[in-house]
């Protein structure tokens, strides 16, 4: 990107945004005007709308208090360049300046120091409590010192599912399973269905198992192994991306959970797992099964917060900003669909909802339950077949919980998608046969702890 074209980004042109022409040096809007009106920001890279809203309805409320948005850089941004920003914000908040308030869309803070402990808030709180949410999932946004430097107030799952005729004798869902399965079924030209190529499967495998092979706090690279091998063999078996005029000139693709149940697909990549996602697949597929993500030591379902926010630990105004936050953390907040919630109560709200029957009186005068009729379509919109999907059941929601017990947390890092970017000409490389997955593997391990090396520590 151009100077004047990152310029223009960053709000120092005639375009319209909303960052002051010297935001990037060290500030905090903290100064109050003669009648004692706290002005705080809030900032980050790219605020959304339900952050905006939340802003508009605090200021609403009170005469003596408002909170100013500063957005970093716009959606548009690429996400290489939205990473640069990013790591521009942290440089600002570790020399005492920043917005009052962080906003972080990816879960790229990683300097715990820099923003307050939300704990003290919470236990000081007279109407939140820590027994409010999932322990596991709370814990898993703590710092490795135990602190709760930053908090999301709902989540996604990435998994894997499948019937139990094609996995359900899977023992251990690691990679080398997962070659062994393609490798069984190559008649199956889209195991994933068309949504996921070989190029898309590395990498979402990058990105929501790279803690199998990149430990970030200790700049370390495990993309040697036998593992990353095994997903290296297994993308070839998967097939080529399609271009814009060839998926175009193709039929439709079908419904993938009729693809799975007649076994014209092997698997199917859920990345917003859900209870009705769960209850979907259950009432079409009988004994779905939930493999998770493949690592070394089996399937792992995976955690991704939607977004996180904190306290700059240098505001003067932390009283405020918890004021601010807590509002995310309270039983009324709206949640976006296909999100697990925090809090434990919104949960249950949920899944009471879904248990409700669809209620009818029948001829007799009896009261009977009448499911929702879905249609489902195989490839081309040919034989569709209508499947009837009941209200969730007691024995789905006790898998469900225990999915949400046993989930991992992805998380990510500001270097994330550089360091991806770094391997992709290696990965075409072994996409055109002119290598060894062993050979690939070897000069990605070799490239990708290069650039470890020469990271500022």
């Amino acid at each position: 990107m151009s100077g004047d074209a990152k310029d223009d980004a960053l709000g120092e042109s005639d375009t319209p945004v909303e960052v002051p022409a010297d935001h990037y040096d060290a500030y905090m809007c903290q100064e109050e005007t003669l009648d004692n009106h706290k002005v705080l920001t809030i900032g980050g890279v790219f605020i959304p709308g339900n952050i905006r809203r939340a802003v508009a309805e605090f200021n609403e409320a009170s005469e003596t208090r408002s909170i100013e948005i500063i957005d970093y850089i716009d959606e548009y941004a690429t996400l290489e360049y939205r990473a640069e920003v990013f790591m521009r914000l942290q440089l600002e908040l570790m020399t005492g300046g920043g917005p009052d308030i962080i906003y972080d869309h990816f879960g790229w803070m990683t300097n715990h120091e820099v923003v307050l402990d939300l704990y003290p808030f919470i236990d000081a709180d007279s109407v939140l409590s820590r027994s409010d949410f999932f322990t596991n999932l709370l814990y898993a946004l703590e710092s490795p010192v135990g602190t709760l430097p930053m908090i999301a107030n709902s989540f996604s799952i990435r998994t894997m599912v499948s019937t139990e005729r094609t996995a359900g004798r899977i023992q251990s869902w690691t990679p080398s399973a997962l070659l062994k399965l393609l490798e069984q079924n190559r008649r199956i030209n889209e195991p994933f269905g068309r949504h996921i190529d070989r190029e898309q499967f590395i990498s979402q495998v990058l990105w929501h198992a790279g803690f199998d092979f990149i430990d970030w706090d200790n700049r370390t690279a495990n993309l040697d192994s036998d593992d990353f091998i095994s997903f290296l063999k297994a993308a070839m078996l998967l097939p080529k991306p399609l271009t814009p005029e060839e998926s175009f000139s193709l039929p439709y693709p079908g419904d993938p959970e009729l693809a799975l149940l007649l076994g014209n697909q092997l698997l199917e990549y859920v990345f917003d797992f859900c209870p009705s996602s769960y209850n979907l697949f259950t009432n079409i597929l009988g004994d779905v099964v939930v493999l998770g993500v493949p690592t070394s030591t089996g399937g792992v379902n995976v955690l991704e917060q939607t977004w996180q926010i904190g306290i700059n630990a240098a505001s003067p105004h932390s009283d405020i900003a918890w004021e601010f936050l807590r509002g995310f953390m309270l039983p009324t907040v709206e949640i976006e669909m296909f999100r697990f919630p925090l809090r434990i109560d919104m949960f249950n709200n949920l899944i009471d909802t879904l248990k409700i029957p669809h209620i009818e009186i029948d001829s007799d005068g009896n009261t009977v339950e009448i499911p929702i009729e879905l249609t489902l379509y195989r490839e081309g919109g040919r034989r569709p077949r209508v499947f009837k999907i009941h209200a969730i059941t007691d024995d789905v929601v006790d898998r469900v919980l225990h999915i949400i017990d046993t989930a991992v947390l992805n998380r990510q890092n500001v270097h994330q998608q550089a360091l991806f970017s770094l391997v992709d000409a290696d990965i075409a490389s072994f996409f055109a046969r002119e290598r060894s997955a062993e050979d690939t593997a070897r000069i990605i391990q070799n490239r990708v702890q290069t650039f470890f090396n020469e990271q500022q520590p």
